[in-house]
């Protein structure tokens, strides 16, 4: 039994990393079989979970004791990758979009549309620099691609199209009065939910400026963040997939559980609950946007999203006391 019980162990340490592993991994074996009672042939489950959690606080990095500045620098700077992956998820939406239409109808629209796709380059970019820990270079990276999303979208909301009658093609007019476009076009995005990542992350690059914590080894590894925010987080796959605003709260409650690895994440989640926030707040506000016929379900979501960022606040920072002290 106990050669079955100690492959079991040594399948449970591989929640921590291979380097932690051959260096401590034999040690760890020996103090769990001496712990172990004479006819015990599996982990208990309290051994199991304990495990598992402590090999993926390893991995993050949060099994030493932290100071609270490190705490919160470390935050900030997943806050600022789980907003870039929202952006980089949204702007890749509308990239597929233009490119799509431009393949199957031979039909680009507006000039400004061939930007799409540098911008969804820009903000991947500034996705793995800002991973690496090459934060100056990512935020001048992130904000090439905050400029290039604005630019697209004031086109597009201040450009007009008609049909040429002689020859049946689309006439595209572009607006006159840039200050005008520019203050109409402000208005119109900030309350669109998606147009809100990218410059919250832009914001919160800039204290991690003079923080500077460190990158992670194997940045490219953020890029995976994309595909689940294209699922869960809000963006113009909706349209497919539907599960918008329930995705968003499948995250909140995925990223609260995560507290017990590593709580810096799950301060970082709250900031993912701004957009949704701030739009309707924008909206509200805002003297030139009617509010009649709102529906009432657009202000519940709101409060419902605004409550779990505080709750994904207070639970981190309580948990990241307690981690601190590990």
């Amino acid at each position: 039994m106990s050669a079955v019980l100690e492959a079991r162990y040594r399948w449970l340490l591989h929640a921590y990393p291979p380097a932690y592993r051959r260096e401590r991994g034999d040690e760890m074996i020996g103090t769990l079989m001496e712990a172990a009672t004479p006819d015990q042939s599996r982990p208990s489950l309290r051994e199991s979970l304990s495990l598992a959690v402590r090999g993926l606080q390893t991995r993050a990095g949060v099994h030493r004791p932290r100071p609270a500045g490190g705490v919160m620098a470390g935050a900030i700077r997943i806050a600022v990758l789980l907003l870039l992956a929202h952006a980089t998820a949204v702007s890749l939406a509308r990239s597929g979009a233009v490119v799509s239409r431009w393949v199957v109808d031979r039909e680009l629209g507006l000039a400004t549309n061939l930007l799409h796709p540098l911008e969804t380059v820009l903000v991947a970019a500034a996705l793995v620099l800002v991973a690496a820990g090459r934060y100056r270079l990512g935020l001048l990276t992130a904000l090439a691609g905050w400029v290039t999303m604005y630019t697209i979208e004031l086109f597009a909301f201040n450009s007009s199209v008609s049909t040429d009658p002689a020859t049946g093609t689309f006439v595209y007019t572009y607006p006159d009065n840039l200050w005008q476009s520019i203050t109409r076009t402000f208005d119109v995005i900030g309350i669109d939910v998606t147009m809100w990542p990218l410059p919250l992350a832009v914001l919160l690059t800039l204290p991690l400026l003079r923080w500077r914590p460190t990158g992670t080894p194997r940045p490219w590894l953020w890029l995976l963040a994309v595909p689940a925010a294209i699922i869960l987080l809000p963006t113009d796959f909706d349209a497919t997939t539907e599960l918008h605003p329930w995705g968003s709260v499948i995250a909140m409650i995925a990223l609260l559980l995560w507290a017990v690895v590593d709580a810096r994440t799950t301060i970082a989640a709250a900031t993912l609950l701004l957009p949704p926030v701030a739009a309707p707040i924008f909206f509200y506000a805002h003297p030139h946007w009617a509010k009649e016929g709102t529906p009432a379900s657009y202000w519940t979501w709101m409060w419902i999203f605004a409550a779990g960022a505080v709750v994904l606040l207070a639970v981190g920072t309580l948990s990241a006391r307690r981690q601190s002290r590990i």
